[in-house]
C-alpha cells in the first residue's frame, strides 16, 4: 500500500500515512519523483518561485511535464527566513483559522 507524508499540527512535524487515511485539508510533502494520491493544491515548493513540474502520463498519456506555480503570496511567506521551515510555520498556525482563496480551514 502506498505512503506519503502528512503534516501533523500538533507537532509541526510530518508523518507517513496511508493513501486511503488522507483526508480533505491534510497538508502533504510531495518529494521529487514521488506519486500522489490525489488533487492537491500547490502551497510551495524547494525550487525558486515555488515552481514544480508534474508528470500526468498516469492520468492522461500525456509525456510532457506540466509546469504548476503555487499561490505567490504563500510561496513568499513560507520562504521567510533562511532558519523557517514549513513545519514550524505549519506548528505555530495549528491554532489560527485561516483560509485560501475562500475555502475555510473549519
Amino acid at each position: 500500500m502506498r505512503t506519503t507524508l502528512v503534516g501533523n499540527p500538533e507537532t509541526g512535524t510530518f508523518e507517513e500515512k496511508k493513501w486511503m487515511q488522507i483526508h480533505v485539508g491534510m497538508v502533504l510533502k510531495v518529494k521529487q519523483d514521488e506519486f500522489f494520491p490525489a488533487d492537491l493544491i500547490l502551497l510551495g515548493s524547494s525550487a525558486p518561485k515555488g515552481i514544480c513540474y508534474i508528470e500526468t502520463k498516469n492520468l492522461d498519456g500525456e509525456t510532457n511535464l506540466k509546469h504548476k506555480q503555487g499561490v505567490k503570496e504563500l510561496v513568499e511567506y513560507l520562504k521567510t527566513g533562511a532558519d523557517d521551515t514549513i513545519e514550524r510555520k505549519m506548528s505555530e498556525r495549528s491554532e489560527t483559522e485561516g483560509n485560501i482563496a475562500g475555502i475555510s480551514s473549519r
